[in-house]
């Protein structure tokens, strides 16, 4: 695996800043690689880290990339487990339940932004969609359990469920009219399924209302949480983390491949949403043309 200006050793990918303060402990990060955009994460958390006199080292486990979301989880939010320390994911009611999140959004919400892929040659069918109720008559893939279940049928449409793997074979074959993607996984696994002949939608972009990418700790590493949240806040202040975000290579490859802020923004409600994402500022939020002010 290759992480922009990060080290890489052997079986494990092995970070270190030696601060001012670098005779205090150092912060040790254990970040499994599931689902976790190291290549974006990574670097970030360095710039929140750095913001610290405090020297810092981070670990990826290669074998971490088989485990499942809900392993993760048990792992991270287990005070007697000492695999993970803090995991990057999307948010949901249950996770910001049972682990302690970061509430700074870290893509802006661009995972809440989603592309659809189509079957092959079915860009028609999305040239006269303008809201939610244009979907109603198209049938929407999903994997087992996905969050994005609950948002897509609160608002009236259609979804067949199957396992991950299946899904891109099935949107292939013409088996549903879309399959959801986040904005920031669409392009990669375009690559990975370049042996299936499906489209990406070019016209519309589905917006799950404040939909975050947060870093998670578990309850009981509250110091971690507040020394990570205290160096995003401070990047946030002095304007390194929009920068960063700007000019991160794969913000921009999203932006210029996949045209979003030139794409007819439809918005849906989200019942994963909890208080205390919804109370978040709104500069923490990528805002899309065609969205209200």
């Amino acid at each position: 695996m290759t992480i922009p200006r990060c080290g890489i050793i052997g079986l494990m990918s092995i970070l270190f800043f030696a601060g001012p303060a670098a005779a205090d402990q150092t912060i040790e990060i254990r970040l499994p690689q599931l689902a976790s955009i190291p290549e974006y994460t990574v670097p970030l958390l360095e710039l929140a880290l750095s913001k610290q006199d405090r020297p810092f080292k981070i670990v990826l486990p290669e074998n971490s990339k088989d485990l499942t979301a809900v392993e993760v989880m048990e792992k991270l939010t287990d005070p007697a487990s000492s695999e993970f320390n803090l995991y990057a994911a999307g948010t949901s009611k249950h996770y910001e339940e049972i682990a302690l999140p970061i509430r700074v959004p870290l893509v802006r919400g661009l995972i809440g932004a989603r592309i659809n892929a189509i079957p092959k040659g079915s860009q028609d069918k999305f040239l006269s969609v303008n809201t939610v109720g244009d979907l109603q008559n198209m049938t929407f893939l999903q994997g087992i359990d996905w969050g994005d279940i609950a948002i897509l049928e609160g608002a009236g449409l259609t979804v067949k469920t199957a396992r991950k793997s299946h899904l891109y074979p099935m949107i292939a074959s013409a088996d549903a009219d879309a399959f959801p993607r986040a904005s920031v996984e669409i392009l990669s696994e375009r690559t990975e399924y370049s042996q299936l002949d499906y489209d990406i939608e070019q016209e519309v972009v589905l917006i799950y209302d404040r939909f975050p990418f947060y870093f998670f700790t578990g309850k009981h590493n509250a110091d971690l949480a507040e020394i990570i949240e205290t160096g995003l806040v401070t990047a946030y202040e002095d304007g390194s983390f929009i920068q960063y975000f700007r000019t991160h290579p794969m913000i921009r490859e999203i932006f210029a491949e996949l045209h979003l802020d030139s794409r007819r923004p439809i918005r849906f409600d989200n019942p994963n949403l909890t208080p205390e994402t919804a109370a978040l500022p709104d500069y923490y939020w990528h805002k899309f043309s065609g969205e209200p002010e």
